[in-house]
């Protein structure tokens, strides 16, 4: 690429593909792609699998908040209602949140793609 660094990369949340992007790549914004998101917490959802209105509120949260008080106030609401205060995964997601919540990524472009379908 001619010594020019990537502007985003987007991967999964592997943590030495973080780490490595982080070294090899300074200048790059590192984003978690929605895909591997959504398969990841599928596994994740145990009986909530079912729970329409859980996943509503989940997929709502990864691309469907337009400003970011919209989409705190949805993480909040669906912890809170679901009880998942402790549940370590969803707190982790939580600390990345800059990687692939979209209503915080608003200061650059790219593409919209969407690889998961509500059912």
């Amino acid at each position: 690429m001619g010594g020019k660094h990537p502007i985003s990369i987007f991967t999964d949340q592997d943590a030495a593909i973080a780490a490595g992007i982080e070294q090899v790549f300074p200048s790059s914004r590192h984003r978690l792609c929605l895909w591997h998101l959504s398969k990841n917490a599928n596994s994740r959802f145990g009986l909530l699998k079912s729970d329409k209105n859980f996943k509503n509120a989940f997929y709502k949260c990864l691309s469907g908040c337009i400003t970011p008080n919209d989409f705190e106030e949805t993480w909040k609401s669906m912890i809170n209602t679901f009880k998942l205060e402790k549940d370590y995964w969803f707190n982790r997601l939580y600390g990345l949140k800059e990687k692939w919540c979209t209503s915080l990524s608003k200061d650059f472009f790219f593409c919209r793609y969407t690889f998961f379908t509500k059912k």
